[in-house]
């Protein structure tokens, strides 16, 4: 953009440009009529949003208006005279072309995302656009730069791209957990058909045991992953926290540099809380993250401690926050460098943070402060300068419900129901049969939706039980037992699935669905489910 040189007479209003706002009257502007148009001008850069710098053919700045200001932190007296490069950081190195400057010299204008530092050393992205004044000789004269400030555009663009990106996530791990979870089935399966033929004076049973366990594992990563990826707000779960913390430190020792010895110190292993099993994952990240950066210098030790914690009325000092009772407590310390009274007051306040200037700052504290009092629970901190940081979580413990106890394959309910057996996975197919048949059920199988279909539509009556996976094509379980129980209303039916958000509570009863058996099953929970549906509880 070029400004006619007769629109800026340098006699009048373009010296309020060049730092002399202040200095003049305006009074003066009135009385000649023939200002009347820079006196316009003037007070509409003064006053508009966007934050304007002025700088003459040597890149000295002679003038910025109020939002420049704002937008910056510095003042006009603080920039004028200053070269203009002190307020550009080293990122826009990156955005700038190489001609930049030539180009503008020749009279062109740029326009583009430049990251500028403030005064206080942070830094802010803005749309920007550089253009050039000529004087009245026609030489280049001074530079124009108008910014619009896309910090908070920036930041919800970049929250934009993760939601889109944990959408994602979500409908991958759907498909993988579905899969893995068929996989598991047959491993499970067989690993236990195997463990009841296999000689008992062997190695044989424990190392099957083993496998047995490697596939629990596996089963509860699934769920991980299928719980990190919903968005939706959680159904809070008893769950037994020990475990979630052990496999978060599993995760964390990867990521964490080897100058940081993480020390955990599990004191109890039997107590439920209610939570959602994912924020806590969360939280323990967060803590333990914060604490390896206090640390990232010059290494240290990370503790965590998980303990149970009964809070009594008559003591209460430390806790008073929170009503007496029994808590578990998640206690994570360093050994980095501290903070003092101050900081600690701002910690929880979202975006604050004590990182240097160009590394991410974040919502980490805020969020662990609202995931901890959803859960009714309570969070507490400790710090000196130079003495490391402790944060203690204190979640309400709740009551335990007896473990099913593992029964043998002979103590299990049994039957000789004809059940209907539908998988489109041939080795789910054969692997239930086996168990099914073990338990003396009478089993016809199929291999699909529309085969189960003309099955039953065929004899309706030679059933007394279906059992249909959910995820199949052409045709899902629960479309399935709709068109089943219209054939026959009276029908039970036991759904299978390997991801969970597929099946839609509320509608199982209205389609005969009396059972759902998450994938992997194992013979217990398939002996258990399929007696309670036959037996009518």
């Amino acid at each position: 953009m070029e400004l006619q040189s007769d629109f800026f007479d340098f006699t009048g209003a373009f010296q309020c440009f060049f730092g002399k706002v202040k200095d003049i009257n305006f009074l003066d502007f009135k009385k000649n009529r023939n200002h009347a148009k820079q006196l316009c001008l003037m007070e509409a850069v003064e006053q508009t949003s966007e934050g304007i710098l002025i700088a003459d053919s040597n890149r000295v700045v002679r003038y910025v208006n109020p939002a420049f200001e704002k937008m910056s932190g510095f003042l006009h007296d603080e920039l004028v005279g200053k070269n203009a490069d002190k307020i550009w950081s080293e990122y826009n190195e990156k955005c700038f072309p190489d001609n930049l400057w030539s180009n503008l010299n020749q009279g062109n204008s740029w326009e583009g995302r430049m990251t500028n530092r403030r005064k206080d050393g942070s830094l802010y992205e803005s749309e920007t656009k550089i253009s050039v004044v000529r004087g009245r000789n026609g030489n280049l004269s001074h530079f124009v730069n108008v910014n619009r400030d896309l910090t908070r555009e920036a930041r919800l663009e970049k929250q934009l791209i993760r939601a889109q990106k944990m959408q994602a996530i979500g409908t991958l791990a759907g498909g993988i957990a579905h899969d893995f979870n068929n996989i598991l089935s047959a491993i499970m399966g067989y690993t236990e058909i195997c463990m009841l033929q296999a000689p008992k004076d062997t190695q044989i049973p424990r190392w099957l045991e083993r496998v047995m366990l490697a596939c629990d594992r596996a089963k509860d990563l699934v769920k991980q992953i299928l719980t990190f990826s919903r968005q939706t707000k959680q159904e809070y779960n008893k769950v037994q926290i020990h475990l979630i913390v052990k496999e978060a430190l599993k995760l964390l020792r990867a990521s964490l540099p080897s100058t940081i010895e993480i020390r955990q110190e599990i004191l109890t292993d039997s107590s439920y809380v209610m939570a959602d099993p994912a924020q806590i994952h969360q939280i323990l990240v967060n803590l333990c993250t914060n604490a390896a950066q206090a640390m990232h210098e010059n290494g240290g030790k990370l503790s965590v401690k998980l303990d149970d914690l009964n809070l009594d009325p008559k003591d209460k000092k430390k806790f008073s926050a929170i009503t007496a009772g029994a808590y578990v407590r998640l206690t994570v310390s360093d050994t980095g460098h501290g903070m003092d009274r101050e900081t600690i007051e701002h910690i929880f306040d979202p975006f604050f943070t004590t990182k240097k200037n160009g590394e991410s700052a974040g919502m980490g504290l805020a969020v662990v402060q609202s995931i901890v009092g959803d859960h009714g629970g309570a969070l507490f901190v400790n710090s000196e300068p130079e003495n490391g940081s402790t944060f203690e979580v204190l979640f309400p413990k709740t009551t335990i419900e007896p473990a099913l106890e593992k029964q043998s394959p002979a103590n299990l309910p049994r039957g000789n129901e004809r059940i209907l057996l539908v998988d489109d996975e041939e080795f789910i197919v054969d692997i239930a049969k086996e168990m099914l048949e073990i338990l003396g059920y009478n089993i016809t199988t199929t291999g699909g939706s529309p085969e189960a279909l003309k099955w039953f539509d065929q004899a309706p009556d030679n059933f007394d039980l279906v059992i249909t996976d959910q995820t199949m094509p052409k045709m899902t379980g629960t479309d399935l037992a709709e068109r089943i129980k219209n054939i026959r209303p009276d029908i039970p039916i036991i759904l299978c699935t390997g991801y969970s958000e597929e099946i839609i509570a509320e509608k199982n009863e209205s389609r005969n669905i009396k059972a759902v058996i998450m994938k992997p099953f194992i013979i217990q929970e398939m002996a258990l489910t399929v007696r309670k549906v036959l037996d009518g509880q």
